[in-house]
């Protein structure tokens, strides 16, 4: 399941950037793979540290994911179209019936 919400993120962000037509550098989806990247870092770190004992992964992976792409939407004033995307309001794609 965590595998999957991860996927599902790095998707939105990587759509996000193409329909947004942002490059590598300024989009989201590069840095959502780096924050995972040193999330796993500190998952590991934590493990070693706690001596084995298992730690939720979730615990340090949402933060350096989610956590970064909610921090540069902030910072890039983009979090209100971010947190819209993909939820243009439907009655405008409907037309209206035609009377015969």
């Amino acid at each position: 399941m965590l595998c999957f919400n991860i996927f599902v993120i790095s998707l939105f962000c990587h759509r996000f950037d193409k329909d947004k037509k942002k490059g590598v550098s300024n989009g989201y989806f590069l840095w959502l793979v780096i924050g995972y990247g040193f999330g796993l870092i500190i998952t590991y770190l934590g493990l070693y540290l706690m001596n084995g004992n298992g730690q939720p992964a979730l615990l340090y992976l949402v933060p350096c994911t989610l956590g970064l792409v909610i921090i540069l939407g902030l910072i890039r004033g983009e979090l209100k179209s971010l947190w819209n995307y993909g939820t243009e309001d439907s009655s405008s794609s409907i037309e209206e019936p035609c009377d015969v």
